[in-house]
């Protein structure tokens, strides 16, 4: 885990302990919107909600100290659309200053400015969504220069040395054999890499299930 003092490390592993013991939470996912700026194929989501009903960064607070899950993850959605994400986030964190804080997004948005303030609120770990390792990123994604905008920010605030940064690919039927080039592209940018298997499980749909009879 990054941005964490070993003092620190130990209170959350304690409270991993306990949480795990009196079966609480681990874990504690935050949607802060379902508004999103790209539309991905493999995703339920897509376009900008008007009107959006939203908790406010108090209403997350409560929610966190209520239930003292060691881990938070932000996502959406978008959650950098939301334009008091910093205040959420600093929300979370004060609420007891305990929460890995893990942040999701699809990058669109990200700046060297945005990073550092979220950096600063208390975001432990950024998660950049990365499907494909060249162009086909921006057709998986439907949205025109995004693997471009990527190329270009996420080396520049790795040059940073938090190493917070953290690529996230969900490998599918489409990007399997991109597994391989998709680590090399992280190590060039010299920012880590998480794996996890596609899921039809939201969405319904099984084209992007990786197929076990073909590999």
């Amino acid at each position: 885990m990054t941005n964490f003092s070993p003092l620190q490390g130990i209170k959350l592993a304690k409270r991993g302990i306990y949480n795990y013991i009196t079966s609480r939470p681990l874990v504690i996912s935050y949607e802060v919107t379902l508004s999103c700026n790209c539309n991905c194929r493999h995703c339920e989501l897509g376009g900008i909600i008007k009107n959006e009903m939203q908790l406010q960064p108090d209403d997350y607070a409560n929610l966190t100290r209520l239930l003292k899950p060691p881990v938070v993850q932000i996502s959406g959605g978008e959650p950098l659309l939301r334009k008091d994400i910093v205040a959420i986030v600093k929300a979370i964190k004060q609420s007891d200053g305990l929460p890995y804080l893990i942040l999701v997004t699809n990058g669109v948005l990200l700046n060297e400015s945005h990073y550092l303030q979220l950096h600063e609120a208390g975001v432990n770990q950024l998660s950049v969504s990365l499907d494909f390792p060249d162009e086909r990123h921006d057709e998986f994604r439907r949205h025109r220069g995004l693997y471009e905008h990527l190329e270009q920010t996420l080396p520049k605030l790795a040059k940073f040395g938090y190493r917070d940064i953290i690529l996230n690919t969900a490998i599918t039927q489409a990007n399997l054999k991109d597994v391989l080039p998709l680590a090399k592209k992280a190590m060039d940018w010299n920012i880590s890499i998480s794996y996890s298997a596609y899921t039809a499980l939201r969405t319904g749909n099984k084209d992007y299930c990786i197929n076990s009879e073909e590999d």
